[in-house]
């Protein structure tokens, strides 16, 4: 039991790759999702922040992501944690935090100066798309932000 989840381990590979492929495996650390990290509570965020967003209310915009961008990090999908992290990156450009914009993006910067076929190779094929996507957006704004 970990501080904040479950560490999940096999003791050998064998016993995951007829379930999981032979590239899948199971094994990590499950965390525990607060509350407010719920997949309602993320949809209700979203849903506020699109609306002010689209009214160029940026501060309300950020407030309305900030908490799910500090607390729900961690227990995200990569596609979901792309997604909000180019998001946020993106409002807090039009309120002329560059720096701020650069760090929310910062897990993105060496993959984001790289080519797709880079990027990809490697990976597992059932990620790649996903996470291209993500850094299709994410090399974007940190033009963006840079300027």
């Amino acid at each position: 039991m970990e501080a904040n989840g479950v560490a999940i381990s096999t003791s050998t590979k064998e016993q995951c790759q007829a379930y999981c492929g032979s590239n899948g495996s199971f094994e990590g650390i499950y965390k525990r999702v607060s509350s407010s990290c719920a997949t309602d509570a993320i949809e209700k965020a979203r849903h506020d922040f699109k609306s002010f967003y689209d009214k160029k209310k940026y501060v309300e915009a950020k407030g309305a992501l900030a908490p799910i961008y500090q607390r729900c990090v961690p227990t995200m999908s990569l596609a979901d944690e792309g997604a909000l992290r180019n998001d946020y990156a993106l409002t807090l450009y039009k309120l002329k935090d560059k720096p701020g914009c650069l760090s929310a993006l910062s897990k993105y910067k060496q993959d984001a100066a790289r080519t797709d076929d880079q990027i990809s190779e490697g990976m597992v094929p059932a990620v790649v798309d996903e996470y291209l996507t993500v850094i299709h957006a994410a090399r974007t704004n940190i033009a963006l932000c840079s300027r």
